[in-house]
């Protein structure tokens, strides 16, 4: 089991690992190619279209919870933001969105609620950045917080 000690970001390849297991699907068409957790990602790379749809999953917050006098140890408040990535199909608009709707449901379903190993506390879905259009690649993030025990 891994523990704050030994890795504070261990939660991202806990949810990395989870989707992978839950919302992947490498063999019917229309799953997910690829999910990239922070440490995949090099920053100011774009992920190629071909490998869309992708979830890639970053640390957005981090911040120490207010200690109480009376509870042992200490804990730690973070926001995970999983960022789908579909290509922009242009030509049918109607398709595309279609596609992205599924595949945030079943991300929320895979991850609301859903205690890492090693954890004590769920998953919660909690308000994020908006999507943003582009021309070849559409990006809608979905923002997870996390409660960590540091002590």
């Amino acid at each position: 089991m891994v523990t704050w000690a030994d890795d504070a970001l261990w939660v991202g390849g806990a949810i990395a690992q989870r989707l992978d297991e839950t919302v992947t699907d490498k063999v019917l068409a229309g799953g997910l190619r690829a999910v990239l957790h922070a440490d995949d990602w090099r920053p100011g790379t774009r992920l190629p279209t071909a490998q869309a749809p992708a979830a890639v999953v970053v640390l957005r917050n981090m911040q120490p919870e207010p200690r109480n006098a009376l509870a042992k140890g200490s804990a730690v408040s973070q926001q995970w933001v999983v960022v789908l990535v579909f290509a922009t199909l242009a030509a049918d608009p109607a398709r595309g969105a279609h596609a992205a709707g599924a595949h945030l449901a079943r991300t929320v379903a895979a991850l609301d609620g859903w205690t890492p190993p090693g954890s004590h506390r769920p998953l919660v879905w909690v308000a994020g950045p908006g999507p943003t259009y582009g021309p070849t690649l559409s990006y809608f993030p979905l923002a997870f917080a996390h409660l960590v025990k540091t002590a």
